[in-house]
């Protein structure tokens, strides 16, 4: 939540591949979603499961590192533009189409697959979090 913030790769060698790259930035994009959830939590917010629509919820490979990560299910939605879902949801309950929010998700959200935590995974992710975090407080002030 650092709208001045740059991205680094750190580590990369010659040996380096752009799938190595690719899942560096997925992983990054898991680890900033921890980060966000910890602030929330802290403020009281707590989280049972996340729902992903769009084009990122297409990739099981993410979603099941995303579950890992955050140690949460995941669920992908069939959903392509949750955006537009919700506001016709809201629009539905508003003008009476639906008696409530939950009564018109039941009707126009549909779950595709759910992706459940591996506790060894997300040890792992842990342990690289950790580092995460620290090679932000320390690249922060440079850029």
């Amino acid at each position: 939540m650092d709208t001045g913030s740059k991205g680094a790769i750190i580590g990369m060698t010659t040996a380096t591949t752009v799938a190595e790259i690719y899942r560096g930035c997925m992983e990054g994009i898991a680890y900033e979603m921890l980060l966000n959830m910890e602030y929330l939590r802290d403020t009281g917010v707590r989280f049972k499961k996340l729902q992903a629509s769009g084009g990122g919820a297409a990739s099981s490979l993410w979603m099941q590192m995303k579950a890992d990560v955050l140690n949460i299910p995941m669920t992908a939605l069939h959903t392509a533009d949750s955006g537009t879902v919700g506001s016709a949801m809201i629009t539905g309950a508003a003008i009476g189409c639906f008696g409530s929010l939950q009564e018109a998700a039941a009707q126009m959200v549909r779950e595709k697959e759910t992706y459940y935590p591996d506790p060894r995974q997300h040890e792992r992710y842990m342990e690289i979090y950790e580092r995460y975090r620290q090679l932000y407080a320390a690249l922060r002030p440079l850029v």
